[in-house]
């Protein structure tokens, strides 16, 4: 039922919102003759002073955070008895609206929201304030294409008393963090996950995860599985990555998620930022069947910045790792492609066995681990996807692997350098098409030591 006028000063014109926590109304203030937007915050049988203390502690929260990226908070006032909050109007749509109409929206536009909606949530943590309630629809984008958070209704300060009953969940599932969905406090790191996962929904269409009309079925989910693959995020998928890291401590602050998403919105790598641990689902993977496969070999540039990123962290362990075992033992480096030969092993040990000598032997290997992987290509898939690592498999799928190899008709490899350091080799590609096309690429693969040997664990494309 539209209330006629309320507080005696806003007069309802339509409900423009609804949700689990009240019913938004577009009413007009008769005393400062403008637009404004009142909720009407519910309560729970029995809870009005529960009601009242959520209702006051949104305005005190709110009213302390002053950011063009969030929706302003201009007064709380008692109407038959229950308290209404009186808001900042914003004419435009939610951005669950938007994708909606639109579908996936480009990676760029939504890094672009996501760097907005940072900076106004990272002013909300230095103030203290957790938001507890990121999603699409508690995002509003105004005519000229700014993003504003709103919906502080579940906020609160660090500081605050607890006011949630306990059995009551507050905030939407198909966001919580893997750490909400276990049942700990919210914090600023699950603020993170939520703006990761709402930019996720943005930019695939979908949300991270399969949802039903069963809360604890989703929040089993969470706990329990990785978020769905990523098809469209391109650039963005290292800040998802980052801001989706499963534990709250190897996530993003807020912070460095606003700088690396301005990076991302602004056609820059996001290089100021920690590297994430993965999410396994947040890295490259085959694209369904309407779009184009990305194997490894291809070198497919929209696989290429979340591959570093997502990565990076691998790289840099089994890089250090590398280094610490190729300095001590080269010998152990090879892979069941690539034996060691006894001159090999006899070199690796005189004259002293100086380091230059071993880094000579150790790239020899590696180089020849390389080469003899795409000498068997394109016939030669099995032996191939067997020199993969067991996450590259998972990323790639082995169907998209053999349909690209099988558009291959041969396939040169010039200038393979390796680095034994950084368990990585960068070489020169040159692929001729069943058709007779020819392309030219340089790329970066990173290697991965497995049981002895070496698997491919990734490839980038340096240039073409």
């Amino acid at each position: 039922m539209t209330p006629d006028l309320i507080a005696s000063r806003y007069r309802a014109l339509s409900a423009i919102g609804r949700g689990g926590m009240g019913t938004v109304w577009l009413c007009r203030d008769e005393l400062l003759n403008r637009d404004v937007a009142v909720k009407q915050v519910r309560t729970l049988p029995g809870e009005s002073s529960l009601g009242t203390a959520r209702a006051m502690r949104e305005a005190r929260s709110a009213a302390a955070l002053h950011h063009e990226n969030a929706v302003a908070i201009f007064d709380v006032v008692d109407h038959d008895g229950s308290p209404w909050l009186v808001m900042e109007y914003v004419e435009g749509q939610s951005l669950a609206q938007l994708v909606t109409e639109e579908g996936p929206l480009s990676p760029q536009r939504v890094a672009r929201f996501g760097a907005q909606l940072a900076a106004a949530l990272g002013q909300a943590h230095d103030l203290g304030i957790i938001h507890r309630d990121i999603k699409p629809s508690n995002v509003l984008i105004t005519r000229d294409g700014r993003a504003k958070i709103s919906d502080f209704g579940i906020a609160r300060r660090d500081q605050d008393e607890q006011l949630t009953q306990v059995g009551l969940m507050t905030g939407t599932p198909a966001y919580f963090s893997p750490e909400l969905a276990r049942g700990a406090d919210p914090s600023r790191a699950s603020d993170v996950y939520a703006l990761g996962a709402t930019l996720y929904t943005a930019v695939e269409g979908r949300t991270p995860y399969e949802g039903d009309s069963n809360a604890i079925n989703v929040l089993r989910r969470i706990d329990s599985s990785e978020p769905r693959p990523v098809y469209h995020a391109g650039p963005l998928r290292p800040a998802l990555a980052g801001m989706m890291a499963p534990t709250p401590g190897a996530r993003w602050t807020m912070g460095h998620s606003r700088e690396a998403l301005r990076d991302i919105a602004a056609g820059r790598s996001a290089r100021s930022v920690p590297a994430p641990v993965p999410t396994p689902a947040l890295a490259p993977v085959p694209a369904p069947e309407s779009a184009t496969p990305a194997p490894l070999g291809r070198g497919n540039k929209a696989r290429t910045l979340l591959i570093a990123a997502a990565v990076l962290v691998v790289v840099i362990v089994t890089g250090l790792l590398g280094f610490l075992l190729f300095d001590g033992d080269a010998e152990r480096a090879a892979a069941p492609s690539a034996p060691v030969s006894r001159g090999q092993a006899s070199e690796s040990s005189g004259p002293n066995g100086t380091p230059e000598v071993r880094h000579r032997v150790a790239a020899k290997q590696m180089e020849d681990f390389v080469n003899g992987y795409f000498a068997t290509m394109p016939g030669g898939t099995d032996q191939g996807w067997r020199q993969l690592a067991p996450r590259m498999q998972a990323e790639v799928g082995r169907g998209s692997y053999d349909a690209f190899w099988g558009s291959i008709r041969d396939v040169q490899v010039t200038n393979a350098s390796a680095h034994p350091k950084n368990l990585t080799v960068s070489l020169d590609i040159t692929y001729t098409r069943a058709d007779g096309s020819v392309s030219r690429e340089s790329q970066l693969l990173t290697l991965q030591r497995r049981g002895g040997g070496l698997l491919i664990a990734s490839d980038e494309v340096l240039g073409s």
